[in-house]
């Protein structure tokens, strides 16, 4: 990818570890490897040069309060360039909005405003709406900070110094 000039790529990992349900927009339960492939694809990825936006999702459920920190010591572990988050988006007309809406956890049906991938309007299974807003805010300015953008950025370039050789 690197030779054919590919300088970015973005993994919808969509929680750090595998999911216990299928309740991620994408109805996939885990994906092959788990933590420690992601750890392992996006330090070869990035050897090669390629930055790695590593995204998440949050309120998926299984996850309780927990996945804030988890998120954080992942990021600081695999060192991807980005770390976009979201919060799990039940889109009207969605089989997702469809399936939480039969379990009565949308807080307001129809309400499109709230469709933004940042606002909460479900019941998460692990924690309240309340916790996952002020999760979501925690870990972004964790996420976000310089301290922690320049430490992800110094860990891409020092990658791309030890370059693994393609096969």
């Amino acid at each position: 990818m690197a030779r054919a000039g590919c300088r970015q790529v973005l993994i919808g990992l969509e929680s750090h570890r595998p999911a216990r349900s299928p309740a991620s927009s994408s109805g996939r339960i885990a994906r092959p490897g788990g933590p420690s492939g992601y750890v392992e694809a996006i330090r070869t990825i990035q050897a090669h040069g390629i930055t790695v936006n590593a995204c998440f999702i949050l309120g998926l459920d299984g996850q309780t309060t927990t996945v804030f920190r988890e998120i954080v010591d992942f990021a600081e572990t695999a060192h991807p360039f980005d770390v976009p988050i979201t919060l799990l988006t039940p889109f009207p007309g969605t089989p997702l909005f469809a399936r939480l809406e039969c379990e009565g956890r949308i807080l307001q049906t129809g309400a499109w405003q709230l469709c933004t991938l940042f606002d909460v309007n479900y019941r998460p299974s692990g924690m309240t709406p309340q916790e996952l807003r002020e999760g979501i805010y925690w870990l972004g300015e964790r996420l976000y900070s310089d301290e922690a953008t320049r430490g992800r950025r110094k860990a891409f370039f020092d990658q791309r110094k030890q370059k693994i050789t393609p096969t």
